[in-house]
């Protein structure tokens, strides 16, 4: 029986960038986009935007755009491969919004409706989808022999190739296949446990079929690095090791870590010689709203530095969504919930600059989108709640920027000394939900990187 290593196997396939909106602005006024000589807007679906799934039910996307008087002026449902058109009739900003509609009968037998409103936009080239290796095949496996190792009884283990996770083998001992996508290719070994520095092992060189050995004895310990935090009742760290030489999304696992004991300093671990670049991800929440901290660099970051932006929503529901706002950011995004995120869930994002005012009145959702879960497509049971999360790039100016380097250039970011801060705010402070950091560091990462 094949058995997959357990620990966050985060598969961050494709690296470039996928980001949501809000401007460095505090004017009432919207800004003029960047950009309205274009009259056509163009969709160009990538080959595996729509992701084939393991049910009967297909999964399907569609286009949508809005006047800023929320008219319909486009619906369209859109097919992997195809590029659509639209000729804009009257000169001016519109609204585009993307849904989406994700089938699964795995691990938590879900169905997934997402709708995201990108506002203040004019016509231009969008690319739906980035390139992906998803599909790609291993070249082959090397094989690896833990030696008076107990791989599970680790708080944290890690096995793997630059590209994918190994795989146990319960009737070949304490021997594990890892699958190598490059020739050579490299195995890393990270055992992290309760408490104290993870040990490691980084084995260059590795060909197809080869059978390597590790030993406890051959393990080394990893340096350790005071981090400061904010006041919290909630943190985590994580920290990743890179290798921006690729066109690939090659990463290692190093060091994760959560606390609810209110700590404003913790030790955070990572290895010394081996990675040219680390990926550092930290959290904090507090009674109202939590603050994220991600980077890109040669050293760990040592501190968790925040976004100095504010909200208070004085109408949550999103039929006429109203906020105001302090502070600067490239964008921000409005998010409302509904259902149950391990059955089914509808997810509905407004993106847009980040002004002293923030105002959003949802139109209506066609029929024929509605008609997938007519009771949980519903946006009258999106007035519960709100929150406003904030976001800020050192590789972006404003939302304008975000939306070209998002839709139109696809621009990669993933470059050493790239950062992003971000914060969210409630709208029912009593009630901030658990944060999943598995999938805020997903969320992170394909936002970053498309």
């Amino acid at each position: 029986m094949m058995k997959r290593i357990k620990g966050f196997a985060f598969a961050f396939l494709a690296i470039s960038l996928t980001m949501m909106s809000c401007a460095k602005d505090d004017e009432d006024t919207p800004d003029d986009p960047a950009d309205e000589t274009k009259t056509t807007f163009t969709f160009d679906v990538s080959d595996n935007y729509i992701a084939e799934n393991d049910t009967s039910v297909d999964n399907r996307a569609w286009v949508l755009i809005y006047s800023q008087n929320n008219d319909l002026l486009f619906e369209q449902e859109v097919e992997n491969g195809k590029k659509y058109e639209y000729e804009l009739t009257d000169k001016g900003a519109v609204n585009v919004q993307l849904f989406r509609a994700r089938f699964s009968n795995g691990y938590y037998n879900r169905n997934l409706y997402g709708l995201n409103v990108y506002t203040n936009v004019t016509p231009d080239d969008w690319k739906l989808g980035g390139s992906s290796d998803s599909d790609k095949e291993p070249i082959g496996h090397a094989s690896v022999d833990l030696v008076d190792i107990d791989f599970y009884s680790y708080y944290y283990p890690t096995l793997k190739s630059t590209h994918a996770d190994g795989y146990y083998d319960s009737e070949s001992g304490n021997v594990f296949e890892v699958p190598l996508y490059y020739t050579p290719d490299a195995i890393w070994l990270c055992l992290q446990p309760e408490t104290g520095a993870p040990l490691y092992k980084w084995v260059p060189d590795v060909s197809v079929n080869d059978a390597l050995s590790i030993g406890a004895g051959e393990l080394e310990a990893m340096t350790g690095l005071n981090v400061e935090l904010p006041a919290n009742n909630h943190c985590s760290v994580y920290v990743e090791g890179n290798d921006l030489s690729s066109d690939d999304p090659l990463w290692s696992e190093c060091y994760y870590k959560s606390f609810s004991n209110g700590e404003t300093s913790v030790e955070v671990y990572y290895p010394t010689g081996v990675f040219n670049d680390f990926w550092t991800y930290y959290r904090a929440s507090s009674a109202d709203s939590y603050d994220v901290y991600a980077r890109t660099g040669p050293s760990i970051s040592e501190k968790l530095l925040t976004l100095d932006v504010d909200a208070t929503i004085t109408n949550s529901n999103v039929l006429d969504f109203k906020a105001t706002t302090t502070g600067a950011a490239d964008r921000c995004q409005v998010n409302w919930s509904a259902g149950d995120y391990y059955t089914n869930s509808f997810n509905y994002y407004v993106y847009g600059e980040v002004k002293s005012s923030f105002t959003y009145k949802a139109p209506p959702i066609p029929q024929d989108i509605m008609d997938f879960a007519e009771d949980l497509i519903d946006l009258n049971k999106l007035d519960g709640g709100a929150s406003i999360y904030f976001a800020d790039y050192s590789v972006i100016n404003g939302y304008q920027d975000y939306i070209k380097a998002y839709r139109v250039e696809q621009r990669n970011v993933n470059i050493s000394g790239s950062d992003y801060k971000g914060k969210t705010c409630y709208s029912n402070k009593s009630a901030i939900p658990v944060i999943d950091d598995k999938e805020m560091i997903k969320q992170i990462k394909q936002e970053l990187f498309k």
